[in-house]
């Protein structure tokens, strides 16, 4: 996978709605949204509070084990598009004493969101899936224009 076929991921805003949240992305110039579970917001709302839970969360847990072991995720990648699904690509390598060693895992996203969101600060897509995602830059604009609005009213 050269550099030249993907493109940096930025995250420009978590929206709530009733039962998901939709985070808006920007690759290339162009906004797109993903859709998360109700568990991701309800993690999103958590981490925004600072409150704490009384057990360790997955991701807690994921990144705990990924630290004792001394692996790190290198980036994760936005490989194919299914439906309203993102299959994502992870790079993680571990170096010890004994060498570095580089692995790559797939997931959906609902395997991974939580991980994605809080370990992996290097997010991109491929340029093919880029192509094939509508650009919802209006939208994004009314929808942060519409939140101006409502925070001036209260």
């Amino acid at each position: 996978m050269k550099n030249s076929q993907i493109h940096p991921i930025s995250i420009k805003y978590a929206f709530p709605w009733d039962n998901d949240i939709t985070l808006f992305l920007e690759a290339n110039g162009k906004i797109f949204g993903v859709q998360l579970e109700k568990g991701i917001k309800e993690f999103i709302t958590i981490c925004n509070s600072n409150r704490t839970t009384p057990l360790p969360l997955s991701h807690e847990m994921t990144e705990k084990l990924m630290y004792a072991f001394g692996i790190n995720v290198k980036k994760a990648v936005i490989v194919k598009k299914q439906f309203n699904l993102f299959l994502i690509r992870f790079f993680l390598e571990q170096s010890n004493e004994l060498g570095t060693k580089i692995a790559e895992i797939e997931a959906y996203p609902s395997q991974f969101q939580l991980l994605m969101l809080t370990i992996c600060h290097k997010l991109f897509i491929l340029n093919t899936v880029l192509k094939q995602l509508d650009d919802i830059s209006d939208f994004y604009k009314d929808i942060i224009a519409y939140n101006a609005d409502n925070q001036e009213e209260d």
